[in-house]
């Protein structure tokens, strides 16, 4: 026989169940009490954490940023590697020697206006400055025989170049022997061991990234900037960042800066636009510099018909090939005030 379960009453359920949340209540209370202490001394300790955890992502993608724009916060990291994107590309063409934009000799602008350069010192400042001997930088150097050229000159107190492949500066080294370069092992400056550096006669080779260059790594402030193959080889969105590397490495007042460009001047949007080498005009020029409140004044010196039988065929046979139908190098003289 099947018999039914005993039913409660409705006050008795109320009683119990109403006596049961008092319970639960109490002892939730008894808990937050004896874990309160606890809770509050790991809150700290947990925001802290959760705040750690943040900034590292924050620090992560900061720090990916600075390497990638190569800015000198990220020089304690050591000189920037040759398979960085940045550098790749120029690291194969050395390995592979496909240097179509090294010169054998020294450049016709540099040779022409040497003397227009470090004679031309109206100012009492200038006139110790050349008595003393001037201090070059050439940036993105390559093996250009421009450094030797002028580490040679009796004016020269010192040159520097920059590049970021050790191919381009051992080479330059073995074919100027000498100007007696090697390796120089005691750092005189502790940003130098950010860059690897190599050493001569009135010279010194700096193996690294230009972006992150100043004062502290070079020794010192340049009197003149020789600046040809340099600007037109970078992207143009990193012109900005350039100029503001010049800035912080020329003397001011009275440093110059002796520019060569290549304008592209007229052919297809696909030619004028590809590089390197990148197409800057007169206007572009002074875009960059005449806004900048340490330079005095821009001037085109000279430009030279890249296309005249005058010079090399195979290089405008490319340029053409490529879209391009007159183009021309172009050499600025730039004054800081």
């Amino acid at each position: 026989m099947y018999i039914l379960p005993r039913t409660k009453s409705a006050a008795t359920i109320t009683t119990t169940t109403t006596t049961r949340s008092r319970l639960a209540i109490v002892s939730i209370f008894v808990v937050v009490a004896w874990t309160w202490p606890a809770v509050c001394f790991s809150l700290p300790t947990i925001i802290t954490a959760n705040r750690d955890t943040h900034s590292q992502d924050t620090d992560a993608t900061t720090t990916s940023t600075i390497a990638s724009r190569s800015t000198s916060a990220n020089m304690a990291n050591g000189p920037l590697e040759e398979t960085s994107d940045r550098l790749a590309r120029w690291n194969g063409r050395w390995v592979e020697h496909k240097l179509g934009w090294h010169r054998a000799d020294v450049h016709p602008c540099l040779s022409k206006y040497f003397s227009h350069v470090t004679d031309n010192c109206p100012s009492e400042q200038d006139k110790e400055r050349r008595a003393e001997g001037l201090r070059w930088l050439v940036t993105l150097c390559g093996k250009t025989v421009d450094m030797a050229y002028l580490a040679t000159r009796e004016m020269t107190a010192h040159v520097v170049g920059v590049d970021g492949i050790r191919i381009a500066l051992d080479e330059f080294a073995a074919e100027h022997k000498d100007l007696q370069i090697g390796p120089k092992t005691d750092q005189v400056t502790s940003a130098n061991e950010n860059y690897e550096v190599l050493a001569g006669n009135k010279i010194s080779l700096l193996k690294g990234d230009f972006f992150a260059l100043d004062e502290s790594a070079t020794g010192g402030r340049f009197d003149v900037i020789w600046d040809r193959a340099s600007m037109v080889a970078i992207q143009p969105a990193l012109r900005e960042e350039y100029v503001q590397t010049i800035s912080r490495n020329i003397k001011k007042p009275g440093g110059k800066i002796l520019l060569v460009t290549i304008e592209k001047r007229t052919g297809t949007e696909e030619g004028i636009s590809k590089g390197p080498p990148f197409s800057i005009p007169e206007s572009e020029v002074r875009r960059l510099y005449e806004g900048q409140d340490w330079v005095e004044s821009v001037t085109l010196l000279e430009e030279i018909d890249e296309f005249s039988d005058a010079n090399d065929p195979e290089k405008s046979k490319r340029f053409i090939s490529e879209g391009v139908t007159s183009m021309y190098e172009l050499c600025f003289l730039i004054l800081a005030k």
